[in-house]
């Protein structure tokens, strides 16, 4: 419970001082730079999730294949 109290203390704290930081405009220099590594993020988590779609497509097509050629081969030894 009592970490929790601190805990709670130590956010607020950390809010009211970048609030009063950025009121002087004191985290001006550091939006730009911010700006940019959030918009690679969201790059980097769009190409993985598009990566990851994209192999899921590959894995699907793969076992199509498989199971046709499979099947191709039991019909094959069972002569139909």
């Amino acid at each position: 419970m009592k970490k929790t109290i601190l805990g709670l203390a130590v956010g607020a704290g950390v809010i009211y001082l970048v609030k009063e930081l950025h009121k002087k405009g004191l985290l001006a220099p550091y939006e730009n730079k911010l700006h940019k590594l959030s918009a690679k993020s969201r790059r980097d988590l769009r190409n993985a999730i598009a990566a990851g779609k994209n192999e899921a497509e590959y894995i699907k097509e793969r076992a199509e294949y498989m199971a046709c050629k499979g099947k191709e081969k039991l019909d094959n030894i069972t002569g139909k």
